[in-house]
């Protein structure tokens, strides 16, 4: 069996992209339209997605960001004020799931950016798991289900033989479709429930 997990909201708790906006002194709705502007050659892009899958380094993502919203740079501010939690509640379910059933494989899927995915590294986040399906590694993002597709396939697993857990019901939506079974995180206790982790 295969066990999927998202890691923001999850595993660790959620960034919160507000402190970036706040500091660039703008709000959500215009960060995201400030990133698909569309001046830039070659035509329209979003250079948000183009980050969050990996096309762009945050260097890169934040020059561009500067010349197009005109708002001096100074930090990479989702490295600056992302201090991720980890929920030990959730890693204990890991645990139990390894213990239960040794052969099985637990994973991160997640959609990340540069240097969040570092942060994580830096801090062992990633070691309670047997890999690492990151969005900007493999070059796709949740809810696109080829985001799924290339998981099932890379370890070798038919979409009914695996399970998804994640704070969005938009991505659980997504893998539910592929015929994967889910769960839409809402606590630990819920999911160690949903697993049959209390018998």
């Amino acid at each position: 069996m295969l066990y999927i997990f998202d890691i923001g909201g999850v595993v660790t708790s959620t960034f919160d992209y507000g402190q970036v906006f706040k500091r660039l002194g703008i709000s959500s709705e215009q960060f995201y339209a400030l990133c698909k502007i569309g001046y830039f050659p070659g035509g329209k892009r979003d250079i948000w997605e183009e980050l969050q899958c990996g096309w762009l380094t945050n260097d890169e993502f934040w020059k561009l960001f500067q010349r197009t919203s005109g708002i001096k740079i100074d930090f990479d501010y989702f490295r600056l004020l992302f201090h991720p939690v980890l929920l030990e509640d959730t890693i204990e379910v890991i645990r139990d799931l390894k213990k239960r059933d040794p052969s099985c494989r637990v994973i991160a899927g997640t959609n990340t950016i540069q240097s969040h995915y570092e942060i994580h590294i830096e801090r062992g986040d990633y070691a309670y798991f047997d890999n690492t399906y990151a969005s900007n590694k493999i070059h796709l993002s949740k809810p696109g289900t080829d985001f799924f597709k290339v998981i099932l396939e890379a370890e070798g697993v038919k979409p009914e033989d695996a399970f998804f857990t994640d704070d969005k019901a938009g991505n659980c939506l997504a893998a539910e479709s592929l015929g994967i079974k889910t769960y839409c995180f809402d606590n630990a206790a819920g999911l160690r429930e949903k697993l049959g982790l209390n018998k």
